[in-house]
């Protein structure tokens, strides 16, 4: 049973001008998701950080984000 769905960041960051050298830009990403009461899987890596969703939210978070 699969219970998280992957969201495509380059989708969410491709209108975003972020400087990346500085601290604090995921939580910025993930302010609408924490203003809606939905849990977030986050698995950050070298140079790509991954957000899982609860497939139950997946709908939300989608149109949150405009995608």
């Amino acid at each position: 049973m699969t219970l998280f769905t992957k969201i495509n960041n380059d989708e969410i960051y491709k209108n975003i001008n972020f400087d990346f050298s500085q601290s604090g830009i995921l939580f910025e990403i993930l302010r609408p998701l924490k203003e809606e009461c939905i849990s977030v899987l986050v698995v950050s890596a070298y140079e790509r950080d991954y957000i899982f969703v609860n497939k139950n939210d997946f709908d939300k978070v989608k149109k949150i984000f405009g995608l």
